[in-house]
C-alpha cells in the first residue's frame, strides 16, 4: 500500500510526521488488541497541543480538543468533537492549508480517498494518544 496524494508519494515533512505518530497510534491499538506487549518508546505521549498545532485547529479550540483527549468515552465530549472537525474539515476541503488534517484530506490510500468518519477516527485516535499539556 503506498500513501499518495493525487497518484503522487508523499513526502513532505508532515506527511513522515503524520505516518510516524499514525505508526505509532497502531502499533499501541495492535499490541493492545492482539495482547503482545508494547516496546518502552511507544508509550510516549504528545501533548494534546502538538495535536491541534499539527491540524491548525484555532486556538480558541484546544480546551475542546483536551476534554476530547481526557474524555475520549463520553458521548458528548465526542459529538462535540465531530461537530467541530466537521466545520474545519469543510474548510479545508475549500481552502487546504500546510497542516496534517489538509493533507489527511487530500490522501489516497490504494486510489481512494479517506471519509470523514475516517477523519473522525484518525482525530479521535490522537487525541486519546494525547496528554495534556
Amino acid at each position: 500500500m503506498e500513501l499518495t496524494e493525487g497518484g503522487v508519494a508523499i513526502t513532505t515533512p508532515l506527511d513522515t510526521m503524520a505516518v510516524d505518530v499514525l505508526d505509532d497510534v497502531c502499533d499501541r491499538l495492535t499490541a493492545e488488541a492482539f495482547g503482545g506487549s508494547v516496546p518502552p518508546d511507544a508509550t510516549r505521549s504528545y501533548p494534546v497541543s502538538a495535536v491541534c498545532s499539527a491540524l491548525d485547529v484555532p486556538a480558541h479550540q484546544w480546551p475542546l480538543f483536551a476534554r476530547c483527549a481526557t474524555d475520549y468515552l463520553d458521548p458528548d465530549a465526542i459529538e462535540q468533537l465531530y461537530w467541530h472537525l466537521d466545520v474545519l474539515i469543510a474548510d479545508r476541503c475549500c481552502a487546504p492549508r500546510d497542516d496534517l488534517l489538509s493533507e489527511l484530506i487530500a490522501l489516497e490510500v490504494d486510489g481512494d480517498g479517506l471519509t470523514v468518519d475516517d477523519l473522525h477516527t484518525i482525530v479521535a485516535v490522537l487525541l486519546a494518544g494525547a496528554e495534556l499539556g
